[in-house]
């Protein structure tokens, strides 16, 4: 059965996250545990949420999990100790129909069936 890609690009995007470790055990925890904080942050700071949240996992050690758990915001706001800012560079995504919305810097493929 043959798909249809569509391409569609995606602008710069202000993102504020927060990064550390979890255990396996602790990762669910931990990850509501910095979206709550990153949150309260925007909130705090007059932003506005522009889109889903996003968790990365950068690397996996044993049963320690290095993470960022975070959002996008509709304007560039500064960052602090815990809350990092940073803007997710434009991208060509591709995503697949079948995934959970998610914001990420990498290209992700969309299917959709004919018709």
């Amino acid at each position: 059965m043959p798909y249809q890609c569509n391409v569609r690009e995606i602008q710069a995007q202000p993102v504020l996250s927060i990064r550390g470790r979890a255990s396996a055990k602790t990762l669910s925890a931990t990850i509501g545990e910095y979206l709550k904080d990153v949150g309260r942050y925007v909130n705090g700071a007059g932003g506005k949420v522009a889109g889903p949240v996003f968790t990365r996992y950068h690397r996996r050690a044993g049963d320690e999990i290095e993470l960022e758990a975070g959002v996008p915001v509709e304007k560039a706001l500064p960052g602090d100790q815990r809350v990092h800012a940073e803007s997710c560079r434009a991208a060509s995504p591709w995503r697949r129909s079948t995934s959970a919305p998610t914001t990420s810097c990498r290209p992700r493929v969309r299917r959709s069936p004919p018709g």
